[in-house]
């Protein structure tokens, strides 16, 4: 019994602990992971406090400048992409490359170009878009082109499409461009790819964050995980490479 009465003991208090961290992340609008790193930094331990701490402990500004690195919202290494919307270095726009790691001191991913004449750059997540391998889909006027591969080459951002490049044009027919542009809602991009969330209205706090796709179900939704505790559903148009 005493040994019952010590398991029971342990389940009640973690699951106190599991709520007392979901109930804090709704309420500041962070990843509970991101909470549990800054009590760490504070010194302070992972398990709930007999008062919760005050807001003002871990603003949101604090959490911006020490981003959280997980498996769940980073480039893997050797992942092919292309770097855009870059100020100080635009003539680096539309290179293409491959990263070789990410730097956690300066929150970017080290980046070494195709045309192998300069050392390697460090990049923003934000400056990066992945060459990924997806599948068009649901494509009304072309129906032919549904369930080819294309390569992801460019984005609009106003427009929210995407410039996609066959690998076989014989696998295509005759009269298509080597080049579409196409929604987001046309392209099936394959699980483990890390994804940006974007907007989202009813779950407006998850806008920004970014995560790995699960699954898109048959509903037309990923599946996108943005932790080891946090998964959400979300239509195609609001995922962005």
């Amino acid at each position: 019994n005493r040994s019952d009465n010590n398991n029971n003991t342990r389940s009640g208090t973690d699951a106190d602990a599991s709520e007392f961290w979901r109930n804090l992340s709704r309420s500041m609008g962070m990843d509970p992971e991101e909470i549990m790193e800054q009590f760490t930094r504070a010194g302070m331990p992972n398990s709930p406090p007999t008062s919760p701490p005050r807001r003002t402990e871990f603003s949101s500004n604090t959490a911006a400048s020490n981003p959280s690195h997980t498996e769940f919202n980073t480039f893997p290494n050797g992942t092919p992409v292309i770097l855009r919307n870059l100020v100080n270095s635009s003539h680096l726009n539309g290179k293409e490359g491959k990263i070789l790691r990410y730097l956690p001191t300066s929150a970017s991913y080290l980046v070494q170009l195709d045309s192998g004449s300069q050392s390697p750059v460090a990049v923003k997540q934000d400056n990066i878009l992945q060459q990924v391998k997806i599948t068009i889909r649901g494509i009304q006027s072309q129906p032919h082109l549904n369930g080819r591969a294309a390569i992801v080459c460019s984005h609009d951002r106003e427009r929210n499409r995407y410039i996609v490049k066959f690998t076989r044009l014989s696998s295509i027919g005759t009269g298509c461009n080597r080049e579409i542009s196409i929604q987001p809602c046309n392209m099936h991009i394959p699980e483990g790819t890390t994804v940006r969330l974007e907007g989202l209205t009813r779950h407006s706090q998850w806008n920004g964050k970014w995560g790995k796709v699960v699954r898109l179900d048959d509903d037309g939704r990923y599946e996108v995980r943005i932790s080891r505790l946090y998964s959400v559903r979300v239509k195609m148009e609001n995922v962005r490479l």
